[in-house]
């Protein structure tokens, strides 16, 4: 894999399972995955939905945004692809 992730954990999520990050870490190393693993102290909950009440809309849409910035299709039905690819070109 060419690509590198990135791992981003809430502070009191890393509270609540402090051996995550190793874990994850090595994961990554045996799978020869590239990967940054960092602990956001201003974070105060990990992977939430949208419909839940610890989905923070105006702060998380930076983020989304951040991501929509870089998302391509790679690989997929073509008219599948364009569709994203204007989907994300509308939402920015």
């Amino acid at each position: 894999m060419k690509a590198r992730l990135y791992v981003g954990i809430a502070v009191n999520d890393d509270a609540t399972q402090p051996d995550s990050k190793t874990i994850l870490r090595k994961s990554f190393d045996d799978a020869k995955v590239n990967a940054d693993i960092e602990v956001y102290p201003q974070a105060q909950h990990g992977w939430c939905m949208a419909d839940t009440t610890a989905y923070h809309r105006d702060s998380a849409w930076t983020w989304e945004k951040l991501a929509l910035t870089r998302a391509r299709p790679v690989a997929g039905d073509p008219e599948l692809c364009r569709a994203f690819a204007k989907a994300t070109r509308e939402a920015l």
